[in-house]
């Protein structure tokens, strides 16, 4: 082996053929010899190194080979077996495979999401023998199915019944069972599905139907053979495709879900139809304690009056038909118990007026939303519907002495009149969710209009400005001011505001409450923050609408001024809607 190090024989300096560089010199016999031996020396010398490199390469590739190895060997083999995992007691990973499996959702329903995809359970399981043998060992991993037959070939439908029933085995004898299934397909649900399903009534404490309404009218006649076996079900979902064909008698199955759910607790119901089967739904139910229903363009007046029907209803949340407004004819109905309500794409505040609810403590309005190329005459209509009956609201805001939390989308207003009647009926609020506020009518900075709202909201310790999209309300029809912003970059708007919470901290005499001028990114206004100064504000995050938008310096000296004041604490949120009263 040769050194690496070793010395040119001829250094280039001094060579005896340093002469011949640079020139084309013929050379002499004893030069053209010597150059011979130098080039002959040379070679060997480049031989005996490729042989050296090739050596060394060989070692290297086996030194890598084994460095491959031993870590393979170290991350695969030794270093698992000082896992914490390996020390994970069984009971904790139960509770991971839980959360993983059967996630808690606030409403309790099924959805068709990957997480309650048997699939996934399966790949949890094949983890390793330890992960299998806890969730083999475990119930409660075993208690919910959500199951698509629509995914499923007609050969292949009672393999997917089989394998609910192999799943539900496992969850023991006593567990209550959660159950979801979808059947939109055009044959009728099978026999054999619906005779698994009623088999299940004792233990079912949950289930959701995705199908339509003839599915849906299968499942109520095998109910009516089944008259006088009770379910166990707390939680009743019910969304209906439309199946063409149905009629509007809504004798029909009257009573059945009372008589066969008696223990039930909450109904949501869900149609693309709104004809026979979703009127059957409301038949009533005299233990109910939360209804959430959209029954799709099915008339008002054919369903509202069977709303008297639930006289222990605690939550009530109505997605009505835009087009369609309550007749005045329609009966009222009354809730003594109902705290919470919530309406979606009302077509005027006639409603309210059938509405009787003394302990309402939560109130939520959202007339329909358009986007910004939406129909003038359709969006001219639901403001005129809206303002016409806005005396409705004032109304039923002064008859109820309970109410805290209060939301609404306000771009049908006309005018600060409007805002400010509104505003004057809420005196018991702690809680207020708007889009809009009061401009203060002059754009010259000299002569600010300081409204008189110093009497406004006596209570409120949480106000909730939720901005429109930019995709949805009605621009030019969105309080007639005569400004062409929105509210969001409206400087305006937000001067009154600043005006109002100046007004409010001067006259509430708090020296001692603490400077709170730090926002809270990325809040979801929580009632934690809601604690801290005398009021909490949930702006929307506006730095980057101001940064497209530019020539805003005025907006962002105003939302500054806000931020710095003192008993105000600031939380940014997007400008998704903040529904205060979740």
């Amino acid at each position: 082996m040769i050194s690496s190090n070793k010395p040119l024989k001829y250094p280039k300096s001094q060579g005896p053929l340093l002469r011949f560089i640079g020139n084309n010199d013929p050379p002499t016999t004893e030069e053209y010899e010597l150059a011979s031996q130098i080039l002959q020396d040379i070679n060997q010398e480049l031989n005996e190194l490729e042989d050296e490199i090739m050596e060394l390469q060989k070692q290297v590739s086996k030194m890598q080979a084994r460095r491959k190895g031993l870590k393979t060997r170290r991350d695969k083999q030794i270093a698992p077996i000082l896992s914490p995992w390996r020390k994970l007691p069984p009971e904790i990973l139960a509770n991971i495979l839980q959360a993983a499996v059967n996630p808690d959702w606030p409403s309790g329903h099924f959805t068709s999401s990957l997480l309650t995809d048997r699939q996934i359970f399966r790949n949890l399981r094949a983890v390793c023998k330890m992960w299998r043998e806890v969730a083999l060992s475990t119930h409660a991993l075993w208690t919910s199915v959500w199951i698509d037959f629509d995914a499923y070939s007609p050969r292949r439908m009672v393999c997917g019944i089989d394998g609910v029933q192999e799943h539900f085995e496992r969850a023991g004898p006593t567990l209550p069972l959660r159950l979801g299934f979808g059947w939109r397909r055009g044959e009728p649900i099978i026999d054999a599905w619906l005779e698994y399903l009623f088999s299940r009534r004792p233990r079912l404490t949950e289930i959701t139907f995705k199908t339509t309404t003839s599915g849906f009218r299968q499942f109520e006649d095998k109910l009516k053979t089944f008259n006088g076996e009770k379910w166990e079900t707390l939680f009743l979902r019910i969304e209906l495709a439309s199946s063409g064909g149905s009629t509007t008698d809504d004798a029909y199955v009257s009573g059945i879900i009372e008589a066969s759910f008696p223990k039930l607790q909450t109904l949501e119901m869900w149609s693309e139809d709104g004809r026979a089967a979703t009127l059957g739904l409301f038949a009533g139910h005299s233990k109910l304690l939360n209804l959430n229903s959209s029954p799709g363009e099915l008339d008002p007046n054919l369903y509202f009056p069977k709303l008297a029907g639930f006289p222990s209803l605690v939550n009530l949340s109505l997605t009505v038909n835009p087009w369609l407004p309550l007749s005045n004819d329609t009966p009222s109905c009354h809730f003594p118990r109902l705290q919470s309500l919530t309406i979606w794409n009302t077509c005027s505040f006639t409603i309210l007026s059938k509405i009787q609810a003394p302990s309402l403590s939560s109130l939520q309005i959202v007339p329909p939303l358009f986007n910004s190329d939406g129909p003038n005459a359709l969006i001219d209509g639901v403001q005129v519907g809206h303002m016409s009956t806005f005396p409705l609201l004032v109304n039923f805001l002064k008859e109820i002495s309970t109410l805290h939390d209060f939301y609404l989308k306000c771009w049908f207003m006309e005018d600060n009149g409007t805002l400010y009647r509104l505003l004057e009926s809420l005196p018991t609020v702690r809680r207020l969710c708007l889009d809009t506020w009061f401009t203060d009518e002059s754009a010259d900075d000299s002569q600010v209009q300081v409204l008189d709202t110093e009497a406004l909201l006596p209570n409120v310790d949480k106000i909730c400005l939720d901005p429109r999209g930019t995709d949805v309300y009605p621009y030019n029809h969105y309080r007639k001011d005569g400004s062409n912003l929105p509210f969001l970059l409206n400087p305006s708007y937000w001067r009154s505001f600043l005006a109002f919470l100046s007004t409010r901290n001067s006259s509430s005499g708090s020296d001692n409450v603490r400077d709170s001028g730090l926002t809270t990114e990325g809040s979801n206004c929580s009632e934690e923050l809601a604690s801290r100064p005398n009021l909490l504000v949930c702006l929307p995050d506006m730095d980057r609408e101001m940064d497209e938008v530019g020539g805003v310096d005025e907006l962002r000296m105003i939302i500054q001024l806000i931020r710095e004041l003192d008993g105000v604490s600031i939380a940014i949120q997007t400008t998704r809607a903040c529904y205060i009263g979740v």
